[in-house]
């Protein structure tokens, strides 16, 4: 996991702790159960509030960036499953997603609420496992699981749900990753290809005679105006959303495995995780 701070701090979560890059000074800073951590298995990192949140194996934490002082939520503060695979903020509510339901933070009882307590009948998917969570322009939220995409719009108590799965359109009803741009554009990222949500449906980016990735099952996905850079199991891509059209990225580390599992755009560079370290495009 990469992400960067409103400072253009670099923070990266991996199974062995938490690590902040300091952009200005040039330097590393780790964090570790013998640094407060509850765990070293760190899945994701938000940053809200002047706090920065870390998602782990072991429940959610939250650390105060001026007294660097870590506060761990679990299951005494409504998170019946603590596996946490993604965090979602959008300036008004915190969303985490786990490996078995959503759940968002009530502000007034400090707790966390899984969704399956806003009583939506007819929607027995709260249990599953979320692979990842995207806020649209219009602060719907969207949500990748390995049955297909949800989006939720959430206002005033209420709670409002469509389901997407390949009989709408998707390549693959697992979802790795998901991604809006400024215009409402949604881009998932699947076990086999690319779907594009535009004006109300979904679309396959396919493209007679052309093989456009060596691995199908996309990990990863940063976009940036008109270009939606593509993490594979097996290489970096840039696909023109204007022109349709598909680069592959040369890596020149040839010792570097390029199955990138998380990507970040800052200031016009590219940050990418992958299983044997992290490169900047």
């Amino acid at each position: 996991m990469v992400k960067a701070d409103s400072k253009g701090n670099i923070w990266i979560g991996t199974r062995l702790g938490l690590s902040k890059y300091d952009i200005k000074n040039n330097e590393w800073f780790n964090y570790q159960r013998k640094d407060g951590l509850i765990t070293d298995y760190i899945t994701d990192v938000e940053f809200c509030s002047g706090s920065v949140m870390i998602g782990t194996d072991r429940g959610i934490g939250v650390m105060d960036e001026q007294s660097g002082i870590w506060r761990f939520y679990g299951y005494r503060d409504g998170l019946s499953c603590q596996f946490i695979t993604v965090l979602a903020f959008n300036e008004k509510d915190i969303w985490a997603g786990t490996s078995s339901g959503l759940f968002r933070f009530d502000n007034e009882k400090k707790k966390w609420q899984n969704i399956k307590s806003l009583s939506i009948e007819g929607y027995e998917w709260y249990d599953q496992k979320i692979n990842d969570l995207s806020y649209d322009k219009e602060s719907n939220l969207w949500i990748g699981t390995e049955n297909g995409i949800y989006k939720v719009t959430y206002s005033n108590g209420k709670v409002k749900i469509d389901h997407y799965t390949e009989d709408d359109g998707l390549s693959h009803n697992h979802i790795n990753s998901i991604v809006t741009d400024n215009n409402g554009t949604v881009y998932a990222g699947t076990m086999n290809g690319l779907s594009i949500y535009k004006d109300g449906s979904w679309k396959k980016i396919e493209k007679e005679g052309e093989q456009k990735f060596q691995s199908h099952c996309i990990r990863s996905l940063v976009v940036d105006n008109d270009i939606l850079w593509i993490g594979t199991l097996k290489e970096l891509v840039k696909f023109n959303t204007e022109e349709g059209t598909f680069n592959k990225v040369n890596i020149e580390n040839d010792n570097l495995r390029c199955d990138a599992k998380s990507m970040y755009l800052r200031d016009d560079s590219l940050w990418v995780g992958t299983s044997s370290g992290l490169f900047k495009n």
